[in-house]
């Protein structure tokens, strides 16, 4: 039926791997379609290299083509990246299906909705501030239903400020008032240079004053988690992307950045999920963090992105023939921080082909080929038409597989 619709062909997209994966899979996909389509230059930039996919697409003008992008990031540099190529570079014939669904955090019942009144959201500042809580709030509520209105009643920025109060029983609600104030220059700068972040001045005022009430261990690690796919964050994951000299407390690595997190409520777990501990960072709280990022400036960047790829390596290692699912989700994460490494998609090629996604896996067959020929690799050029010629076998195409072992 879709192809009924829109005669000039269905393109499906991951949006969750981030704009230059989504892009190489694109290239790689209408490259594999039409077989006669010049893209450019080997060293075309990718963003460039989308276009001409767009541009070139075969067939009528009047033939309608639709690009499904599945699963939109948050509001953030990625998905304004995504969003700006869809929307300026595509023909008329193209339409587009944009889908998004960011889960709130389980147990903390947070959505980016707002409460219906000023009562409410001093009932969620009670329940979430620690015992004293509701005595506190009791105390101060005038200045409880200010700050409640001044968040714009955005349960998010009612539990960060819970978090504030619940590590420290001796501040004030006027006090967190006069903190917030503090920063509202800081969030005016903040908000004129992330405009697209969509958010209000009290929230960024609640998420500024969070921030810099972390520890340097807490700020390590969110940094940390922010390189991270999004979604549910595997917790092994995180405590193997940590320096040889880093000293464990308590068993682990990240005791006190962990703890740092959860408290501020920037962080929700470890919880167990499918079997495995899992952290999670709403969606707003990961974009606000990326900034901080950007702002800030990480001198460290480069080495955490290393840890994190070689955490990620020796995990999809280890789940080879034991946990396919796992062992591709922590691929897609090793190619988020080595996305030139072929071998790594060549790898993935093959554990999408157990898990049935054929097409998915001719597509990895297909980069790891491009890259190899960018790079000269021409071990990895020929195990990747094996690759492909697997592919075709199972698509039922046997003189096609032929070929490919063939080359």
């Amino acid at each position: 039926r879709s192809i009924a619709l829109f005669p000039g062909g269905v393109l499906r997209l991951e949006a969750t791997e981030g704009f230059s994966a989504m892009a190489a899979k694109a290239v790689a996909a209408v490259e594999d379609l039409f077989a006669d389509l010049r893209l450019g230059e080997e060293d075309l930039p990718l963003e460039r290299k989308l276009r001409r996919c767009w541009q070139r697409w075969p067939g009528d003008q009047g033939q309608g083509v639709l690009v499904v992008v599945d699963d939109l990031p948050a509001a953030g540099p990625e998905s304004a990246t995504i969003l700006k190529e869809l929307r300026e570079f595509m023909p008329q014939r193209f339409r587009r299906l944009i889908t998004q669904r960011h889960r709130p955090l389980s147990g903390a019942a947070i959505e980016l909705r707002v409460i219906p009144d000023g009562a409410s959201g001093l009932e969620v500042l009670s329940l979430r501030a620690g015992v004293s809580g509701p005595e506190r709030i009791q105390r101060e509520e005038s200045a409880g239903l200010r700050l409640v209105e001044r968040v714009g009643r955005l349960p998010l920025a009612l539990v960060l400020l819970a978090g504030r109060l619940q590590r420290v029983p001796t501040l004030t609600l006027a006090q967190l008032e006069m903190d917030l104030d503090e920063k509202a220059i800081e969030a005016e700068a903040f908000l004129q240079k992330n405009a697209e972040l969509l958010a209000s001045k009290g929230m960024v005022e609640t998420f500024l004053s969070s921030w810099q009430a972390l520890t340097e261990d807490g700020k390590t690690l969110a940094w940390l988690l922010t390189l991270t796919l999004p979604g549910a964050i595997p917790w092994e994951l995180v405590e193997r992307s940590r320096k040889a000299d880093q000293p464990l407390v308590e068993g682990s690595a990240w005791t006190r950045g962990l703890a740092d997190l959860v408290g501020a409520h920037l962080l929700e777990g470890p919880m167990e999920e499918q079997g495995r501990q899992v952290v999670r960072l709403h969606p707003l709280s990961r974009d606000f963090l990326e900034r901080q990022v950007e702002q800030e400036g990480w001198a460290e960047e480069s080495v955490w992105r290393q840890q994190l790829e070689q955490a990620a390596r020796a995990l999809m290692d280890e789940r080879e023939g034991v946990a396919v699912m796992e062992m591709v989700g922590y691929g897609r994460q090793a190619q988020a921080m080595a996305p030139a490494d072929g071998w790594l998609c060549f790898s993935q090629g093959y554990g999408l082909m157990r898990l049935g996604l054929v097409a998915d896996a001719g597509h990895e067959f297909s980069q790891a080929q491009r890259l190899g020929k960018g790079q000269g690799d021409d071990r990895l050029i020929s195990c990747s038409w094996i690759g492909k010629g697997d592919v075709l076998v199972a698509q039922g195409d046997g003189a096609g597989a032929l070929a490919a072992y063939e080359a």
